[in-house]
Parts: structure tokens; C-alpha cells; sequence
């Protein structure tokens, strides 16, 4: 038996579940678990067996927390968040646990790996201004007391500007670096550099409407005042079965349906999925690979498995007004099992059409495709859950926004009605 203390210091369910919903609190008990189970790792070596292998799988490894690292630079990026604010624990007001000196490292180092050298720098700056709170200086005659990080940090903020076409403050910051400690790798790296002179590095770039979008949280279009924009009780066949529909875009034709699941439906769903999720997939070139486009975990239900799918499935029937029939002599038909995913920390999916790409697929693929009902024509996206912050799905060229309620379905044809992908 192997103890976890998660968190010690917090108390009760309540504050234990409002720290692990902040990307701090998720980030440090990530970390936490990897680290306290690298003993364990490190002893069963690499050849475990099947049993412990499966058991530890589920639990967080060094890779989950380079991934958590990397959600730290998406949320920045997306929500133009400031590395200041994130490691005082302050998401746009919502507040949480700090990060220290060690984590501002690893997120900067993270970060300068990405080339993402504007991150790098913010980050970095953090671990210095911590650093030099925390230990005092230490000179090249030291070197039998501990060494100061100082030194490595400034020399990787000195690489960082070398890349940005500023050799005058790399060079700064390596006179600084080496006088701290001339032995360090990063001190070294940027010496050599200095004299060989590395390729500037590009910028990543976020799409400026896509970050507008995020930011705004929730956007409708600006024709607010078309008619055909409205709030009605939509009817279906059966005569008391009434849907609240908000029509949010008349083309491309977005429209929103409130209160389309319960909350026993909604728990129900989650608690059948959450054994089952893994790393979402997409296609390409006929092959399933994993993208950091795309850093969801999902898990496929169908009809079948869940009585309550059942019935969910004949209820997006019965409000689309469109055929969501899996399976028919084992055959697909109309529609695709439900896919329920879990964003995570700052997961996200890029900018995408629904539809499989004709110009991806390989021939073999294409009819397959066809013989199993065609192409997605819309979409139904149920939110279980409500979120502190972000998680919008944004339609770019549509300028639109949606912000999760749970409960609430999303709803959008991929189509134009001649047929045409929109």
C-alpha cells in the first residue's frame, strides 16, 4: 500500500474540490502524484507486471505533467493571460494555490522547448524574481555552497533573446550567468551560441478572432435584431413534448435547446464514460493519430450500452427532426454513437470542420464511408457540466460564441441546404 497525501493542508470536500478545479491546483496535484509514484517506478523497473503495468497506467507520470505544463502556455496564449497573474493564482479573477520558483522554471523551459520565446521570457522572469527572494547570491568562488539557479535562468532568457534577433541583452545576460556559475549547460549552450548565432525563431501565431472569441466568452452574431432570431417552444410530434430553442444564426444555422437532459441523465453519462475515456484521435491520411490539436479524452457510447443513450439518442431525433438510428442490422445508418469527452486542464480542440475531409481519405476509406450512411451532416453537443471559466466552442467566420450551460445543446448543420460544405 502506497499513501498519497494529496493536499494537506485542505480540510474538507469543499476546498479539496474548488483547488483541483483551478489549473494551479490540477498542475501541483498532478505533479504530486507523479513524483511520489517515481519511487515506486523507478524500483519495479521496466519489466513490471501486466497487473501493476495496467494499475499504474492511470496514475500521472512525468509525461502528464509536460502535458500540464503545455495547457499552462495554451490558456495563456488563448486568454492573453499574464505569467504574473498565473503564478499568484489568478485566472482572469478566479483565484487559487500559487505555483513557486521551481514550477516557473519548468513552465519557462517548457515553453522555450516550443518556441514560444514571448512565454519563455514572462515565465522565466517569474523564476527569477522567486529565486532571488529565496537564496542569497552566489559568486564563481562558491562553489562549495550550493549553487545558485540564478545562473541558469538568465542564460536561458539570454538564449531566448538570441532568437529574437537581440544579441546585445543575450550578451547581457551571459556576463551575469557565467560570473553566478560558468559551469551550468544552459551557460555553456549560450556562450557557443553567442559565437554561432542560431536561427531567429517564429512566433507561434493565434488566430486573432479565435482569441477574441475565447475572450468574449459567450458572442452572438451582431444581426441581433433579424426576425427570424428568436426564443421559441419548439414542437415535436408528440403534443406535451416542448423544447426551449434559441436560433442564434440563421446561416450558417446555429441554434441552442435548453434543458435537453436532467441531472441523473447527465451523472449517469459521466459516471458509465469516465472509466472508459482516452486520448481523442484524428484522422488522417486514412490513419487515427494523436495531435495537440486536438487534447481531449473521449469515450464512444452507444445505444445500446445505456438505456439512457437510448433514449437521449430518440430525443435529438425528436428536436432535430432528423434520423439518429445507429445501427441497423449492424449496419451504421444515420448517426454516430455519442461521444462523450473531458477537455482537462486547457484542453482544447483547433479550429476544424465536422466532416471527414475528402482530400484526407484514402479511396478505401471513402467507401466505407459512404456505405455507412455518408458524411456528418450536423451536430448535437450536450454540455454536462457548467465550467468557472472558457470552454466556449466558437464558430470563427461566423463570429459566434457560445458559452457551456449545462444541460444545454448546441446544435449547427456543417452543410449548406444545396449540399455545399459551409
Amino acid at each position: 500500500h502506497h499513501r498519497i497525501p494529496i493536499v494537506k493542508e485542505l480540510q474538507n470536500d469543499v476546498h479539496l474540490q474548488a483547488y483541483l478545479k483551478h489549473p494551479n491546483g490540477i498542475y501541483l496535484s498532478i505533479k504530486q502524484f507523479a513524483n511520489e509514484y517515481q519511487s515506486l517506478r523507478s524500483t519495479l523497473g521496466s519489466e513490471p507486471s501486466p497487473a501493476i503495468k495496467a494499475q499504474l497506467s492511470s496514475i500521472a507520470d512525468e509525461s502528464d505533467v509536460v502535458g500540464a505544463r503545455l495547457s499552462f502556455l495554451r490558456l495563456q496564449r488563448v486568454y492573453n493571460l499574464n505569467a504574473s497573474e498565473m503564478v499568484r493564482g489568478n485566472y482572469l479573477g478566479w483565484l487559487g494555490p500559487e505555483l513557486d520558483e521551481a514550477d516557473a522554471w519548468k513552465i519557462g523551459e517548457t515553453a522555450f522547448t516550443e518556441g514560444d520565446l514571448d512565454l519563455t521570457i514572462q515565465w522565466l522572469y517569474e523564476a527569477l524574481a522567486m529565486t532571488r527572494k529565496s537564496e542569497p547570491p552566489i559568486g564563481v568562488g562558491n562553489f562549495e555552497e550550493p549553487v545558485s539557479e540564478t545562473g541558469r535562468i538568465l542564460a536561458l532568457i539570454g538564449r531566448s533573446y538570441l532568437r529574437q534577433g537581440l544579441p546585445d541583452k543575450a550578451n547581457d545576460m551571459y556576463t551575469h550567468a557565467a560570473y553566478i556559475d560558468p559551469r551550468d549547460g544552459n551557460v555553456i549552450a549560450l556562450k557557443r551560441e553567442l559565437m554561432d548565432k542560431p536561427p531567429l525563431t517564429d512566433q507561434p501565431i493565434t488566430d486573432v478572432n479565435f482569441q477574441k472569441l475565447c475572450l468574449l466568452q459567450s458572442k452572438l452574431p451582431d444581426n441581433k435584431f433579424d426576425p427570424r432570431l428568436n426564443c421559441v417552444y419548439r414542437q415535436v410530434i408528440l403534443p406535451y413534448y416542448r423544447f426551449k430553442q434559441e436560433l442564434i444564426s440563421v446561416s450558417p444555422y446555429v441554434a441552442l435547446f435548453y434543458d435537453v437532459i436532467n441531472d441523473f441523465e447527465s451523472q449517469s453519462i459521466i459516471n458509465f464514460s469516465q472509466e472508459k475515456l482516452e486520448r481523442g484521435y484524428v484522422e488522417f491520411d486514412g490513419k487515427a493519430i494523436k495531435q495537440d490539436f486536438r487534447t481531449s479524452d473521449l469515450s464512444f457510447v452507444k445505444d445500446q450500452e445505456l438505456s439512457i443513450i437510448a433514449k437521449l439518442s430518440k430525443r435529438v431525433g425528436a428536436i432535430t427532426n432528423l434520423s439518429t438510428l445507429e445501427y441497423v442490422n449492424g449496419d451504421s445508418l444515420s448517426a454516430e454513437p455519442f461521444q462523450v469527452v473531458n477537455y482537462g486542464m486547457g484542453g482544447h480542440y483547433s479550429m476544424h470542420f465536422d466532416p471527414l475531409d475528402a482530400m484526407t481519405l484514402s479511396r478505401s476509406d471513402m467507401i466505407v464511408q459512404s456505405s455507412l450512411g455518408g458524411n456528418r451532416l450536423a451536430t448535437f453537443l450536450i454540455y454536462l457540466s457548467d465550467v468557472e471559466r472558457g470552454g466556449s466552442t466558437v464558430f470563427t467566420n461566423a463570429d459566434i460564441a457560445v458559452s457551456p450551460v449545462k444541460k444545454m445543446a448546441l446544435f449547427w448543420y456543417s452543410y449548406k441546404p444545396s449540399g455545399e460544405l459551409d
